[in-house]
C-alpha cells in the first residue's frame, strides 16, 4: 500500500473511532510511523486528509453502486434491489472510510463540503431514477428511507453477527419492496 494510501486508511479509521475533532494529525503519524512534516508533505491540512477520505469513500460507493444496477439491466426493481445489496456490502466492507462520510459532513469546510454532497447528490440519484420507475406517492422520501437505511448498516453490523451482509441486504430489499407495493 502506498503511504498516502496508509495514511488515508489509518485516518479513516481514527476519525471513525473519535470525530474528526477528536482525532490529531500527531496521533495519526504515529499511527503510520510518519515525522510530522512527512504527513503534512502528503496532506497539507488535516481538512485536505478529510477531504480526500470522503471523496474516495463517495466515489467508490458510487461506482459500486452503479456498476451493480447496470449489471441488474433496465428492470426498475432489479436495480434499486442491486443497488441496495451494494450499498449494504459497501458499508460492511469499508466501515471506516463510509463511517467518516457519512457523519463528518459538519467538520467540512468550503470548497469540500460542497464537493461532497455533489458526490451524496450523484449517488442518491442512482436511486432516486429507480425509484422514480416504481411509481412510489414519495419517492424523494422513500430514497432517503432506502439510502439510510443501507447506509446506516455500518454503524451496528459486526462480522461476527447473526447474519450477513447479503442477509442483511436480502432483508432490507424486501422490507423496501414491500412497502413501495403496499
Amino acid at each position: 500500500m502506498s503511504t498516502v494510501g496508509a495514511i488515508e486508511r489509518a485516518a479513516a479509521t481514527l476519525i471513525a473511532e473519535r470525530g474528526y475533532h477528536g482525532a490529531s494529525m500527531r496521533e495519526l503519524a504515529r499511527a503510520v510511523d510518519l515525522q510530522m512534516a512527512s504527513l503534512y508533505h502528503h496532506f497539507g491540512s488535516k481538512q485536505e486528509l478529510l477531504v480526500a477520505i470522503m471523496r474516495a469513500a463517495m466515489a467508490d460507493l458510487t461506482d459500486t453502486v452503479s456498476a451493480a444496477m447496470d449489471e441488474a439491466g433496465d428492470d426498475p426493481t432489479a436495480r434499486l434491489a442491486a443497488g441496495m445489496r451494494a450499498h449494504v456490502r459497501f458499508h460492511t466492507e469499508r466501515r471506516p472510510e463510509v463511517l467518516v462520510a457519512d457523519t463528518e459532513l459538519r467538520a467540512l469546510d468550503e470548497p469540500g463540503r460542497t464537493e461532497v454532497i455533489g458526490l451524496r447528490d450523484r449517488h442518491q440519484a442512482l436511486f432516486r431514477q429507480a425509484i422514480d420507475r416504481l411509481g412510489t406517492d414519495e419517492p424523494g422520501i422513500v430514497t432517503s428511507a432506502v439510502i439510510t437505511m443501507c447506509t446506516d448498516v455500518a454503524l451496528w453490523y459486526r462480522p461476527d453477527g447473526r447474519l450477513d451482509p447479503d442477509a442483511i441486504a436480502d432483508r432490507y430489499v424486501r422490507l423496501v419492496l414491500a412497502g413501495i407495493a403496499a
